[in-house]
């Protein structure tokens, strides 16, 4: 392969970061419902959900949309804030359309798989999910990650395979 058709690791990235904001694109049209739904529960118009205001806001997302209580289930019992113990709106949109859209279909697993295996290895590490988390302005501290994909590593590699992406990606 000739030089003039190498993409450098920033043309990577920025193509990985594009990708990640078109898929959440594909959901922008719940943003109203999940926008009012916000400002609703952020009692004190800081423009931030406290741990309260939030566990309030996806309760409330529940009441609505029943059918999406099972995913929305798993998320309170294990919602851990970062340090500042607050999420701002596009975090609390990023959250709710991770957790309630049901609508993926192989190639849209695979554009995100792609999108997390930063270095196109066909393996995620836990520094590539850390990454990926920080670009959607989320804090996972490196141990967390480690942990999240030793949750899906069947193999015992310390790796995140696309089978065991799948999985996990499905199980949600």
């Amino acid at each position: 392969m000739g030089q003039a058709n190498m993409k450098t690791e920033k043309q990577l990235e920025e193509e990985n970061n594009k990708k990640i904001d078109q898929l959440f694109e594909k959901e922008k049209i719940k943003y109203g419902e999940i926008d009012q739904i916000f400002f609703k529960h952020d009692i004190d118009e800081n423009g931030y959900l406290d741990e309260r205001e939030l566990m309030f806001a996806i309760k409330s997302y529940i009441t609505i949309h029943p059918e999406k209580k099972a995913s929305l289930d798993d998320l309170v019992t294990h919602i851990d804030i970062d340090g500042k113990n607050r999420i701002t709106k596009e975090d609390f949109r990023k959250i709710m359309t991770a957790y309630t859209s049901n609508s993926s279909t192989l190639e849209d697993l695979i554009d995100i798989f792609k999108c997390f295996d930063k270095n196109l290895s066909g393996e995620i590490g836990p520094d590539e999910l850390q990454h990926v988390f920080s670009k959607l302005g989320l804090n996972l501290s490196l141990e967390d990650a480690k942990a999240l994909v030793l949750e899906a590593d069947s193999d015992g590699d310390m790796f995140m395979d696309f089978e065991e992406f799948i999985r996990i990606m499905l199980a949600k």
